[in-house]
C-alpha cells in the first residue's frame, strides 16, 4: 500500500504579518533609499554624478540599483533571523554533501551539453535551411562588454537566485503555507 506524502512545512516562528511587511519593505525601501541618495546628490550633500548615475538607463546603474535592492532583501531576511533568534536553516538552507553535489552539477552540466546536442541535431534534420554555423550578431560578450554587464550577470546569475529563493520558498511560503495551507500558500507565494 503507496502512502500519499504530504507537502508540509514546520510552523515558521515568524507571522503572516511579519512576512507581509517584509515583503512591502522588501518594495519601499530599495526605492526609498536611491530616491534619498538621488536627493541628496541634487542638494550637494552627496556628489551630483552618484544622482545622475542613479537616475541613468546604463547597464552599469541598473545593476547597481538591482544589488542595493538584493542588499536590502538580505538584510531584511537577517533581520528576521536576528529577531527570532534563527539560523539560516530555519529558511531552508542545509549543508549539502560535497560529493553528492558535486556530482549532481557536473551531471547536469553534460545532461545539458547532451540536450543541446539533441536539438541542434533536431534543428539541423529538420530545417536543413538554418545556418547553425552562422555568427550571432548582438549577443552580449562577457570578456568585452564592461562591468556594468559583469555586475548585472553577478546580481541577476549568482545573488537574486540564492537570496530570492530563500526569501520566497524559505521564508514566505511557509507562512504562507500556515496561514492558507499548503496548496493556497504554494499558489499565493508563487504569485508574490
Amino acid at each position: 500500500a503507496a502512502t500519499k506524502k504530504r507537502l508540509s512545512w514546520s510552523k515558521p516562528a515568524w507571522s503572516f504579518t511579519d512576512t507581509i511587511i517584509v515583503l512591502g519593505l522588501t518594495v519601499a525601501l530599495p526605492v526609498l533609499f536611491i530616491v534619498v541618495l538621488v536627493l541628496l546628490g541634487h542638494w550637494g550633500i552627496l556628489p551630483r554624478s552618484v544622482s545622475r548615475f542613479l537616475v541613468s538607463e546604463s547597464m552599469t546603474a541598473n545593476a547597481v540599483r538591482y544589488l542595493i535592492a538584493l542588499g536590502i532583501e538580505f538584510a531584511l531576511l537577517c533581520q528576521v533571523l536576528h529577531h527570532y533568534h534563527l539560523t539560516w536553516p530555519a529558511f531552508g538552507w542545509k549543508q549539502p554533501p560535497l560529493w553528492r553535489s558535486i556530482f549532481t552539477i557536473v551531471g547536469a552540466y553534460l545532461l545539458f551539453g547532451l540536450l543541446v546536442l539533441i536539438v541542434f541535431t533536431a534543428v539541423a534534420v529538420l530545417f536543413p535551411v538554418v545556418n547553425l554555423n552562422e555568427a550571432q550578431s548582438g549577443v552580449l560578450e562577457f570578456g568585452r562588454s564592461g562591468i556594468g554587464l559583469w555586475l548585472s550577470f553577478i546580481a541577476s546569475v549568482v545573488i537574486a537566485p540564492i537570496i530570492e529563493e530563500t526569501q520566497f520558498r524559505g521564508f514566505v511560503l511557509p507562512a504562507f503555507s500556515e496561514a492558507f495551507g499548503a496548496t493556497a500558500g504554494i499558489i499565493l507565494s508563487a504569485l508574490v
